[in-house]
């Protein structure tokens, strides 16, 4: 909402303005046009009042990313590197394998949830039939980190992504 108080303010300084510029032009005896020196002077701080308001709306810009870049690693999946990224820089692959399936069991569920009406804890069955054995048995498996985890995880991510 617009501060009436701050903006008679800015007239009354506006004013005052106006005043001095214009006896200061008269002193001078350049024949100001009174009327044409008001419309300028009133533009004038009418457009850097608007300013000021705006400025004190916008948050500043963090021009920081948010996230590293990261260099995509031939093999894997474009899909799984981006997920495994965001989650933290990927030094620990159990630490890695642990979010990806907490994350890609949340997903499941909500997409069971939107776009079936059904829950995987209530009927197993059903999510079985809509899922398929390979999608349920990663998900109810742990995950423990060995070689060749990660080289399972496309066509599990593909499944999921044809709900």
């Amino acid at each position: 909402m617009m501060d009436l108080r701050r903006w008679r303010e800015r007239s009354l300084y506006a004013l005052l303005t106006w005043l001095a510029l214009w006896g200061l032009t008269a002193w001078l005896g350049t024949h100001p046009q009174p009327l044409l020196l008001a419309v300028a002077t009133f533009a004038v701080f009418t457009v850097g009042g608007v300013v000021v308001d705006a400025h004190a709306l916008v948050d500043e810009v963090d021009w920081v990313p948010p996230h590293r870049s990261y260099a995509h690693q031939r093999g894997l999946d474009p899909r799984f590197s981006r997920l495994a990224h965001s989650f933290n820089d990927g030094t620990d692959p159990q630490l890695v394998a642990e979010r990806v399936h907490e994350s890609l069991s949340g997903v499941v569920d909500v997409l069971l949830a939107s776009r079936h009406g059904i829950s995987r804890q209530q009927d197993p069955e059903t999510a079985r039939q809509i899922l398929g054995d390979d999608v349920v048995a990663y998900l109810e498996s742990p995950p423990r980190y060995r070689r060749g985890y990660f080289d399972r995880l496309p066509p599990l991510l593909t499944r999921i992504e044809s709900l």
